[in-house]
């Protein structure tokens, strides 16, 4: 069984690279949005959601990763 830390670093690097992974560990009230300077957009409510429209955002974004 991995450990809180393991599991938070396992976490941030599937957020880093977009992967579907991090989509496990949320809940279904789990909730992100996009603030920045230039840009505003969210919230993306739920698993589904964050899978279907907020990590396809992550890559565009990012293409290379955070």
């Amino acid at each position: 069984m991995a450990t809180k830390k393991e599991m938070a670093v396992q976490f941030l690097h599937n957020l880093g690279s977009a992967s579907p992974g991090m989509v496990e560990h949320l809940t279904e009230g789990a909730k992100y949005s996009v603030n920045t300077q230039t840009m505003k957009t969210g919230p993306f409510t739920g698993k589904k959601t964050i899978s279907e429209k907020f990590l396809p955002m992550l890559t565009q974004i990012f293409p290379k990763g955070l």
